[in-house]
């Protein structure tokens, strides 16, 4: 490890990416985009259970909301036992990395074309949804929009990797994490759809690859709010 953290910051982020790339090759299919387009719910299945995935309400998001402010004022205080903050704001941290030659700015920047070009490719793909359209022609725009997806989620953890001990980040990741919790369901026996789990501390101790595995889709969601 060097001095600064780099090295071990660098190999969590590889580790990191791989491990997503992976979940999203397992978790996405070819009519994912599609039920984003036409619903506000995605169903899947894990482990012989189907599992759906439903845009949170405004009441769901305000208390989420509420619960993040709760989750900030409580990191902004937190002290090591050396009496020394723990967590830094963003701009501090951006500060730091760019005088290691890390534009964070400008993986923002990338992130947000990005999302411009899959926005307009999600946009043609509901255009052809809508009329006679060649499959192949289809397919070959819902493998671009994976692609896309994909260098959208590599980017994204990569800057996350980076300011991982940042208020905004660490009570933004916290803000995420109570969504999926409030957004995931599950179909009991009788074939109707309730929580997947009954409280934030179960979903906390749940299987991560599950939570991973359902992050992707909320994600995809929450992005098309």
């Amino acid at each position: 490890m060097s001095n600064d953290g780099t090295k071990d910051m660098t190999q969590d982020n590889v580790e990191a990416v791989k491990k997503v790339q992976e979940e999203v090759k397992e978790a996405m299919n070819l009519n994912t985009v599609e039920n984003i387009i036409n619903s506000n719910e995605i169903k899947f299945e894990y482990s012989g259970k189907l599992y759906k995935v439903v845009k949170p309400t405004t009441e769901q998001k305000n208390e989420a909301y509420k619960k993040k402010v709760t989750r900030y004022v409580q990191l902004l205080q937190e002290k090591d036992e050396n009496g020394n903050f723990i967590f830094f704001p963003e701009k501090k941290l951006k500060e730091i990395y760019k005088t290691r030659g890390i534009d964070i700015d400008g993986i923002d920047t990338k992130i947000s074309n990005l999302n411009e070009e899959l926005t307009r490719n999600q946009e043609k793909l509901g255009k052809l949804l809508t009329e006679e359209s060649n499959e192949k022609g289809l397919e070959v725009l819902k493998e671009e929009i994976k692609k896309i997806n994909s260098e959208i989620i590599e980017q994204t953890v990569y800057k996350n990797n980076l300011l991982e001990y940042s208020l905004e980040n660490q009570s933004t990741g916290f803000l995420y994490e109570y969504l999926t919790f409030v957004m995931t369901l599950v179909a009991n026996e009788k074939g109707e759809f309730e929580r997947a789990f009954k409280s934030y501390d179960e979903f906390k101790k749940a299987d991560p690859s599950l939570t991973n595995t359902v992050g992707v889709y909320v994600g995809m969601l929450l992005g098309s709010l």
